[in-house]
């Protein structure tokens, strides 16, 4: 799996972002319709400053994970949805991230249940623990904001997708991810994918930047499977538990 450093790799995203989002404005992103057919795919712009009412809202969930509360009932109750994508929630949720499985939809959210099951580790195979791992997708209609398919702004899906979550690998490297299956972009023969970053700014095992993309997505035809394999895209295999909820099991490998 490619690996960066993680100076290299932020500002090869914000370039790949910037170039993306101009692609789409002026229709030339492959896989992209031409624009008079993309009413689906535009662009909300990011948030601004904090209202008093949002204020309240990212406070309380502050508080909340202070006394004790988990991501998971950060991210999953109905009085902090609204919040999601601004940038001070998002960053108490990353400083609050726990070794523990971490699910990042409430109940009433639509699509097929999925859990990612994974496993980081170094180029020796060996277990990476207590790493911070940021998820972030779109939804079952393959929207990144409640609003509208992306976001404006620099690297705006990657900072406000509302889909997100943090989490922390245990001794085992181990992890586990509780969300829906993403869909892909609208008007787009782009594969659906979840987004991984692995920060590694105290191991040594170094940082990744991947994506979670699924062999049984019909968008995910030969060309698409070499170039995912080319740059490096875990493609997983799904499988169906009992309970109706779909399954992938991932390794991460740093090096």
């Amino acid at each position: 799996m490619r690996v960066h450093s993680w100076t290299s790799i932020t500002a090869s995203v914000a370039l790949m972002v910037a170039l993306s989002c101009w692609a789409v404005a002026v229709g030339v992103v492959s896989g992209q319709a031409p624009a008079a057919q993309r009413d689906a795919t535009r662009f909300i712009e990011p948030p601004g400053q904090e209202t008093d009412a949002m204020k309240q809202i990212i406070d309380k969930a502050k508080a909340a994970l202070e006394s004790g509360k988990s991501t998971t009932a950060i991210l999953t109750g109905s009085s902090y949805l609204t919040a999601h994508e601004w940038p001070r929630f998002r960053k108490q949720i990353r400083d609050s991230a726990q070794p523990s499985p971490v699910t990042i939809v409430s109940e009433k959210e639509p699509g097929q249940a999925l859990i990612v099951a994974g496993r980081v580790v170094d180029g020796r195979g060996q277990a990476v623990k207590a790493v911070v791992i940021y998820f972030y997708q779109t939804s079952d209609k393959g929207w990144y904001s409640d609003q509208a398919a992306h976001i404006g702004g620099m690297e705006g899906d990657r900072r406000h997708a509302r889909l997100f979550g943090y989490l922390k690998t245990n001794d085992e490297g181990r992890f586990e991810l509780r969300t829906i299956r993403p869909a892909g972009y609208p008007h787009s023969n782009l594969p659906a994918h979840i987004h991984v970053e692995v920060e590694g700014a105290n191991s040594p095992a170094g940082s990744l930047i991947t994506e979670i993309q699924f062999d049984d997505d019909p968008r995910l035809t030969a060309e698409w499977r070499e170039r995912s394999q080319r740059e490096g895209f875990v493609i997983a295999r799904v499988t169906t538990d009992s309970e109706n909820h779909q399954r992938v099991e991932v390794e991460l490998k740093m090096r």
